[in-house]
């Protein structure tokens, strides 16, 4: 539990500072890290920074015909991984999909496959570009 409490508090430190903070061994930390993950009660999650490679990112609003559809559709666009996220949303559309690539051509691209599916209809694609931050 202090490792968890320690890394709540600054998730990005390090094996040697969390080491410090808790009072343990670098062994002993690793070994109980490993074991949290393993055992599903810790997740370890990366990013990327969009900014530095250049990445655009974009919002696809698409309305899907029915609830049983809309599941099958977020199963499947949940295995793209130029997916970013899926929300579901109540502005005109019920899902909102990111998207990112490294040109806005295949943004428009990757908007119009997703309007090929089956019972789903894009009611907009925003192009957001580069994040500024």
């Amino acid at each position: 539990m202090r490792i968890i409490a320690a890394l709540r508090e600054d998730p990005r430190m390090t094996v040697t500072e969390l080491s410090r903070k808790v009072g343990a061994s670098r062994p002993t930390i690793l070994k109980s890290i490993r074991k949290l993950v393993s055992s599903g009660e810790m997740l370890l999650c990366c990013g990327v920074n969009a900014k530095e490679m250049d990445i655009k990112m974009a919002q696809v609003g698409i309305q899907v015909r029915s609830p049983t559809a809309r599941a099958g559709i977020v199963e499947a666009l949940s295995k793209c991984p130029h997916v970013v996220n899926i929300f579901r949303v109540t502005d005109g559309v019920n899902l909102l999909v990111q998207v990112w690539g490294r040109e806005e051509a295949f943004i428009t691209s990757l908007a119009n496959c997703i309007g090929d599916l089956e019972d789903v209809e894009v009611k907009y694609c925003n192009q957001l570009g580069t994040p500024l931050v």
